[in-house]
């Protein structure tokens, strides 16, 4: 499907009669989302539709959204395709529709090692966000789907809060995941959305939140030091393979929980060897780790000379010959150039300790 990036300032959006809607599959704060029938093609695709009554406020978050989405192409990441008004006016876009449960609903009486599959599948939806220098920014078992099938596969949904991973952001999520940094006022990371991941494997685990109480009860217990521990009580062990992956599962999201970043896990990669090294046979192998296409740059070819010269410092013995920057932010460049000795391309991504190299078959797929 062609993606439309509408220029609001030149106008209204167009409105948008292909789609049938055929049942409501949830409504938030912003907005609603529906299932629909794409008229034109057939297939089945989600509406987001932005409340009426808060356009004014919510507008920029809402377009944000959808061209974060329509920059970054990968299958673990739902693909938008067009953006309009409804026939009564309401500003709206579509994406795919994920035919699934959400994290909650889809652990519900599973056994331990259908658990664990699913929470590596969580780090491996995250990944590609991640990879491209962002954050969810809103990460909770609502926005966490599980596709049915032979092996789990889960897709991460609403990307309203979405924005680069580096420096301070205005708190702004569902304060019973939100991290203790963001709501203090500092510097977030990767880790941030570690921690909101921490509190819905909790969430999983117990059918409970670790926090509860007022608003103002649940920042305070988020900024406190002190975290309760956990047992997994919603999952039966039948076996000591079993018992150990839930008491694994348990000291890998009290860690996740901790209230200074640096305590926990430091990114997506560490996590998923962790979750895996409980039950290696158990676990699916990744069946897409490449990293995300990306179209953010536009015309900042300022940002695209400091990076390439950042990257030909860094990269000792190769000088940057050949060497091409991607589409990406200035947080987020993959580069490629040809191998030093078998003539494959290498592929290099920022990490918060610097550039990570490594041969690829096929390196960045831009």
């Amino acid at each position: 499907m062609t993606q439309y990036v509408p220029d609001l300032s030149a106008g209204a959006p167009p409105t948008l009669n292909r789609y049938e809607v055929i049942r409501s599959l949830g409504r938030g704060a912003q907005g609603s989302v529906q299932l629909c029938r794409d008229r034109l093609l057939g297939c089945m695709v989600a509406r987001k539709v932005l409340h009426g009554d808060r356009e004014e406020n919510h507008l920029a978050l809402f377009r944000r959204e959808f061209e974060v989405l329509a920059d970054l192409s990968h299958d673990r990441l739902v693909r938008v395709h067009d953006f309009g008004r409804t026939a009564d006016g309401r500003t709206c876009f579509t994406r795919d529709f994920v035919d699934g449960d959400d994290l909650l609903s889809a652990t519900a009486g599973t056994d331990p090692q259908t658990l664990l599959a699913i929470c590596v599948e969580t780090c491996r939806a995250l990944r590609p966000l991640h990879r491209a220098g962002l954050l969810h920014g809103d990460i909770k078992p609502t926005n966490l789907m599980v596709e049915g099938g032979p092996s789990p596969r889960v897709r991460a949904i609403d990307f309203s809060f979405t924005h680069l991973a580096a420096g301070a952001t205005p708190p702004r999520g569902t304060v019973p995941y939100m991290p203790p940094e963001l709501l203090a006022g500092d510097s977030v990371d990767h880790r941030s959305d570690l921690y909101s991941l921490g509190i819905s494997f909790h969430e999983i685990l117990t059918g409970a939140r670790p926090f509860d109480g007022t608003i103002d009860d649940i920042i305070a217990a988020h900024l406190a030091d002190a975290r309760p521990r956990l047992h997994a009580t919603r999952f039966n062990a039948r076996s000591d393979e079993e018992r150990g992956i839930l008491r694994g599962l348990e000291d890998i999201t009290h860690r996740l929980m901790a209230r200074r970043p640096d305590d926990r896990f430091p990114d997506l990669d560490e996590l998923e060897a962790a979750l895996t090294g409980l039950a290696p046979s158990k676990v699916p192998a990744d069946d897409n780790s490449r990293v995300p296409s990306m179209n953010l740059l536009g015309d900042r070819q300022d940002i695209v000379s400091r990076i390439s010269g950042a990257v030909r410092t860094r990269l000792d013995g190769q000088q940057g010959d050949g060497l091409l920057v991607l589409q990406g932010e200035a947080a987020a460049v993959a580069v490629r150039w040809p191998g030093p000795s078998n003539g494959r391309p290498s592929c290099a991504m920022p990490t918060r300790r610097g550039f990570h190299l490594r041969a690829r078959p096929d390196p960045c797929n831009s």
